[in-house]
């Protein structure tokens, strides 16, 4: 039972908590989509502008090639009804506030975690502020696609919070954590690890206890999570590209993860979006398997030191935190890099934890001192890496800066910046260099064919667009700008082959119809040139010329 004392102690902190947190992650409100926000996630086809909860049961429907992160798409439906859009319009502001808000109620949930751990408040608080505050959670709060982290850490350590203070009735505790569990694999499938978390917990707060009562006590907990599991496999590994990891060389990338996100923890700089850590780039690049040194050395450490079991609690609790991530399975995102800073938004409490722990055992002088300049330490040091998120460019550019030659996606990205700005050799120079980094990269084929059309270099085009469809056979609008640069270069037949392709792969396109109807026209053949208009009118096409079009073909077909 927590003493009046003590609780005016933890909401003191928790004001705290909420003051500081704000402060620090204040400049992201003013911030843009980015990245994955809008083509993925937030778009009128998940959340309609007119009617945003229409679609939350369907999401509800696992599909392969999506991300299951049904409640997330519900709270995102929340925050759009609640000025998040006008007339398909979306805001980014309100998505970002979401983001803070859940980040501090993590933040605070923590508090009451680390006070049951520690019994203290003021060793609680350090240990959220290292949390909360720490540089490598910014990605997880700046982007507005992580939401779907943020709200599975939401639920997954409120049920560990219930499992700990909750004594009164077991089955009604077990029933709320099952929930909140369910919840949290519901926001985000990387919430599976919450029931092996509580199985550390366990072992942790019971003195004396053996490995089997632990998961006697808590077996309906891993029993939960097991179909969500292939649910997130099935969602996971069929992406557009193929992710091609031996199971041999695995443990070794996961090995590798654990002592590359330790550095990262311990020592925050060059924190980056786009590391570019691929497995490719290990095989060719054996120098950057130096983090294995620091798992080693880390292992090493836990068997000299005198508090044992707080040590290996962190640190399990940190690896675990991130398991479904760490390399073992493959996931999509492996294509871009095998550690993600997000990834750890978990299991960064082992972490705090630990830091927490020994503030409170060994530092006996200065405490207050130290947890009001811990806010001042991370923001001076954490200044540069916010800004980053500020808008596409700026992420995109940030990461070429720091981690250059490692990746196409980066190039891309920021060329396609480059090519919105209308600086078109720029955004072609940068295109080129994605596809120098991979010559399979039907991305930069594409946009930089784009370019090439634009630029009215027609043969450049066609050749880029030709090696886009050579890589990647199922990309429809590959086709449709080959066949718009024959249609302007006069080889009708070939941009007729170009836009029937098309079509076969996605019948719903009428501007693609048209084009093949504007291209039987130019060829002189006057009765395709009318069953294709005429589709595009039964397809909804109505515009006032068409109909005009179409009569006046009918009088020459006559003729």
């Amino acid at each position: 039972m927590i003493s009046k004392r003590a609780l005016i102690g933890i909401l003191l902190s928790a004001v705290i908590l909420i003051v500081t947190n704000f402060i620090f992650y204040f400049p992201v409100l003013k911030f843009d989509f980015v990245w994955d926000d809008k083509p993925l996630y937030i778009n009128s086809n998940n959340i309609p502008s007119d009617k945003p909860f229409e679609k939350c049961g369907e999401h509800f429907v696992p599909k392969k090639d999506k991300m299951y992160i049904p409640v997330t798409y519900f709270f995102w439906s929340v925050v759009s009804f609640f000025g998040g859009n006008a007339n398909g319009t979306f805001y980014p502001y309100p998505f970002h506030l979401f983001n803070l808000i859940i980040h501090i109620l993590n933040s605070i949930i923590l508090l009451f975690l680390l006070r049951r751990f520690l019994n203290s408040n003021l060793g609680a608080l350090f240990g959220a502020m290292i949390y909360s505050l720490h540089p490598i959670q910014i990605e997880a709060v700046a982007w507005i696609s992580e939401a779907r982290g943020l709200l599975s850490a939401f639920f997954g350590f409120t049920a560990l919070l219930v499992y700990l203070y909750f004594e009164r009735n077991v089955v009604v505790k077990n029933v709320a954590v099952g929930f909140l569990i369910l919840l949290s694999i519901l926001s985000k499938p990387s919430g599976v690890v919450f029931p092996f978390l509580l199985l550390l917990i366990d072992w942790f707060i019971k003195k004396d206890t053996k490995i089997f009562d632990v998961f006697k006590r808590n077996w309906f907990f891993l029993v939960l999570v097991v179909p969500f599991i292939f649910i997130s496999i099935r969602g996971e590994t069929t992406k557009v590209v193929e992710i091609d990891i031996p199971y041999y060389f695995r443990p070794l990338l996961w090995l590798n993860s654990i002592g590359f996100y330790l550095q990262k923890t311990a020592l925050p700089i060059n924190l980056s979006p786009g590391y570019g850590i691929t497995f490719h780039f290990l095989k060719n690049n054996i120098i950057y398997f130096y983090p294995l040194l620091v798992t080693l050395i880390s292992l090493f450490l836990g068997y000299f030191l005198k508090f044992k079991k707080q040590y290996w609690f962190a640190f399990l609790f940190f690896i675990v935190g991130y398991l479904p991530l760490s390399n073992l399975v493959s996931y999509y995102f492996q294509y871009w890099s095998t550690v993600a800073d997000r990834y750890i938004y978990i299991s960064l409490f082992g972490f705090s934890f630990f830091f927490a722990f020994l503030y409170e055992k060994y530092i006996t002088k200065y405490q207050y001192v130290i947890v009001m300049v811990l806010p001042l330490f991370f923001f001076i040091i954490n200044r540069n890496e916010i800004v980053k998120w500020e808008n596409e460019y700026t992420l995109w550019d940030d990461c070429i800066k720091k981690y250059p030659e490692r990746i196409p996606h980066v190039y891309l990205g920021r060329g396609m910046m480059f090519e919105q700005r209308g600086e078109l050799y720029s955004a072609l120079e940068d295109y080129t260099k994605s596809i120098v980094l991979d010559s399979n990269y039907y991305f930069g084929y594409y946009n930089r064919g784009n370019i090439y059309y634009d630029l009215k270099k027609l043969d450049n085009a066609i050749i880029d667009f030709t090696r886009a469809i050579q890589t990647n056979p199922q990309y429809v609008n590959t086709y449709v700008n080959r066949g718009l640069c024959y249609l302007e270069k006069k080889e009708y037949d070939s941009a007729i082959s170009d836009f029937l392709s098309a079509l076969r792969l996605d019948s719903g396109q009428v501007d693609v119809v048209l084009y093949l109807a504007e291209s039987f026209e130019l060829k002189n053949d006057v009765t395709n040139a009318l069953q294709f208009y005429r589709k595009a009118m039964s397809m909804g096409y109505n515009a006032p010329d068409l109909l005009q079009r179409i009569q006046l073909l009918e009088k020459l077909n006559k003729n």
